[in-house]
């Protein structure tokens, strides 16, 4: 009788241990739970801010395209005008060799000229203007990569507090690395304005030099034969002048294809971001299954005798 009963108290006893080591167990799976799931709120909002950066990027990008596409169809009205005022030109120079007989026709060809000449300087001023606003939008661009790199530093950051981790720390450093790149390429878009720039201002300088040489061809006098020949000398190098202007608007067609290409570039970047991002929502759904599992054992020791 008193063998059964030591046995009764100590089965009690060894339940009454069991039973503080399954609420003990709880209780960490229960803090364990609580902490996960602090960071899953934190990483998802961190993934939210990424999913808005990469559409404010889109919004950029589309406009980025749509002044490459305007800047090139402005390069063929420049390259028209260009051979209308190297052919204007010829034929200024070809009239002075018959002066007498084509006096009229002389000075039209230099008020062709003169019109070309002001067209270069306002296709110039409306090129320029285009470039201002790639200038900005690269601006804002290389901005939201600084806020995306540092975003993903901040992620990896709070994935490393977790038990597992590695997928999230690996997919956050990815999305560094893609701004970093991207930052490359918007650095590589303002190198080609700032060519296109200097290219613009040549082309003005020379465009100046075209308009004096009409403007004097029109005051010209018929009965003043060494006037004549300081104009057709002027000509000539006039002639050489917009050569030159035309060589670098080859330069601008080139910088201006570049720009196309480095935009559509920078699209597949912004692509890539948003792939990054979707991969954080991946592994924030895997963590978050952890905390269900977390869950599940907790309620079953709790439903344990």
């Amino acid at each position: 009788m008193l063998f059964g009963r030591k046995k009764s108290e100590e089965y009690i006893e060894k339940l009454e241990i069991t039973n503080n080591l399954v609420k003990a167990a709880s209780e960490s799976f229960e803090e364990v739970i609580a902490i996960n799931e602090e960071h899953l709120e934190q990483l998802r909002q961190g993934y939210e801010k990424v999913e808005k950066i990469h559409e404010e990027n889109k919004k950029d990008l589309e406009y980025l395209n749509a002044s490459t596409s305007q800047m090139e169809e402005k390069s063929l009205d420049f390259e028209d005008f260009l051979r209308r005022t190297y052919k204007s030109a010829l034929e200024v120079r070809d009239d002075f060799n018959v002066y007498s007989e084509g006096s009229k026709q002389k000075e039209k060809n230099a008020k062709n000229i003169i019109y070309a000449s002001e067209k270069i300087s306002k296709e110039r001023v409306d090129i320029k203007s285009g470039l201002s606003e790639i200038d900005r939008c690269c601006d804002t661009m290389k901005e939201l990569s600084s806020k995306t790199s540092v975003l993903s530093l901040q992620a990896a950051i709070e994935g490393s507090k977790l038990k597992e981790s590695s997928e999230f720390v690996a997919t956050a450093t990815e999305i560094k690395n893609i701004a970093v790149q991207y930052s490359s390429i918007i650095n590589d878009i303002k190198l080609k304005v700032d060519n296109i720039k200097r290219n613009l201002e040549n082309i003005e300088e020379r465009s100046g030099g075209i308009k004096n040489f009409a403007n004097d061809s029109i005051k010209l006098e018929s009965n003043e034969a060494d006037e004549i020949s300081r104009i057709k000398a002027g000509a000539d190098a006039n002639i050489d002048n917009i050569v030159k202007v035309s060589a670098d608007y080859e330069k601008i067609d080139k910088e201006i294809k570049n720009l196309s290409k480095i935009s559509t570039e920078t699209a597949n970047r912004g692509n890539d971001l948003l792939l990054g991002a979707q991969d954080i929502d991946s592994a924030l759904q895997g963590l978050e299954q952890d905390c269900l599992n977390y869950k599940s054992k907790v309620e079953f020791l709790n439903t344990q005798p």
